[in-house]
């Protein structure tokens, strides 16, 4: 069976040790089945093997699982035969099984502890997405206004089980997000389905009732169907709370004389993962119209390669343009896997261009030649 929800992919019922016993087990009830012992096993499985055989995506374990208490005497039927061959040396005989027995605990352990615990493909499929949603949702503050989009509880029930219902948690649909009051002085956290466009209208009106605070977008985990063949986002985080502005670390000139101002930017690297994480919060000018595209790129001062770079959209596009005039700052994070373990050495720069000339960086202020900022040692994490 190929389909992960059910068994590791590709995976018999009996392992590469056990598959001899197995064979063994059925020439047994061959040999001998005008005995009904083997007859009833023979018929049973014969029987059994029907649901699968005559419906679509064969084999199917769940389709099969009838099969499972008259499959699992054939191997111990082999493992019989074994024995009575090897009667006359008892020791050789004790030894041989368990060595069987261990060979096949040790397979086992190692195709569903090890291979399939740790397969992504195991998490999407038992909706591993959906739990880590639930969690991120029930450890919000009491303080914390959490809207969720009733669309994760209509297309995965599992969900209602995991929520804990919080004090603050309302449930709406995706056109009535825009609606819903929201207590204007309280931090707000909007939990929505990323792949409807139709829902970033909803969510700029609800911005709209709210003063000028900082906004995150943040992507969730990831998931996708049995008959899907690429994972996706499952859902997407929007957090707005009280924007505390520090200082500019750096600021970027535009072409047009706006100035761009990141206050702020920390990076976590993920040793288990070899993966950067550079969390930046910007107050972008309202006056330039011009798409633009932040960037964090990551160099070896040794050979001056670039080890891992991200260039994007602020907050990867989901929180546009049109809305930055409702916001004193907008925190996006970026995601960079890279091609070696990251050193105390490496340096991360920051920048910024526009969208349609990637070669026209913005320029730092007070500075007409520098077109990228490095994130100083004090603001990095290493894991």
């Amino acid at each position: 069976d190929t389909i992960i929800r059910h068994n590791p992919a590709g995976r018999p019922l009996f392992d590469r040790v056990m598959i001899i016993p197995f064979l063994l087990g059925l020439a047994w009830c061959g040999r001998h089945w005008r005995k009904f012992p083997s007859l009833v096993l023979i018929a049973w499985i014969g029987v059994m093997l029907i649901g699968t055989i005559l419906a679509e995506d064969p084999p199917h374990f769940l389709r099969a699982s009838g099969v499972l208490p008259a499959a699992l005497f054939l191997p111990a039927l082999g493992l019989g035969e074994i024995g009575r061959w090897l009667k006359p040396n008892k020791t050789a005989k004790t030894i041989f099984i368990s060595l069987l027995l261990l060979a096949s605990l040790g397979f086992t352990w190692q195709d569903y502890f090890v291979t399939y615990a740790q397969d992504d493909n195991t998490g999407y499929l038992f909706e591993e997405g959906i739990s880590l949603l639930a969690a991120d949702i029930n450890q919000q503050p009491d303080t914390t206004t959490v809207i969720l989009e009733k669309r994760f509880l209509e297309g995965w029930p599992s969900t209602g089980f995991l929520l804990q219902e919080p004090e603050q948690l309302h449930i709406v649909s995706a056109d009535q997000i825009g609606q819903h009051n929201t207590p204007p002085d309280y931090p707000l956290v909007l939990y929505v389905w990323p792949h409807d466009p139709a829902v970033w209208s909803q969510v700029e009106t609800l911005l709209g009732q709210q003063s000028p605070q900082q906004l995150a977008a943040e992507l969730g985990a990831f998931g996708r169907g049995d008959l899907e063949s690429a994972p996706y986002p499952l859902y997407l985080r929007y957090s707005l709370q009280s924007s505390r502005l520090e200082t500019p670390q750096v600021s970027y000139l535009s072409a047009t004389g706006d100035s761009h101002h990141l206050h702020h930017a920390q990076a976590f690297f993920k040793s288990d993962q070899n993966q950067l994480d550079v969390q930046l919060t910007w107050a972008f000018a309202e006056t330039d119209q011009q798409p633009i595209i932040t960037f964090v790129h990551v160099l070896d001062p040794t050979t001056g390669t670039l080890i891992g770079q991200e260039d994007s959209p602020p907050a990867q596009g989901y929180i546009p343009q049109a809305w930055w005039s409702q916001l004193d700052s907008l925190q996006e994070t970026k995601q960079i896997t890279l091609s070696r373990p990251l050193t105390e050495t490496d340096l991360v720069f920051v920048g910024i261009y526009p969208a349609n000339n990637a070669g026209q960086r913005y320029v730092l202020v007070n500075n007409s030649t520098e077109t990228v900022w490095a994130i100083p040692p004090a603001n990095m994490n290493m894991d």
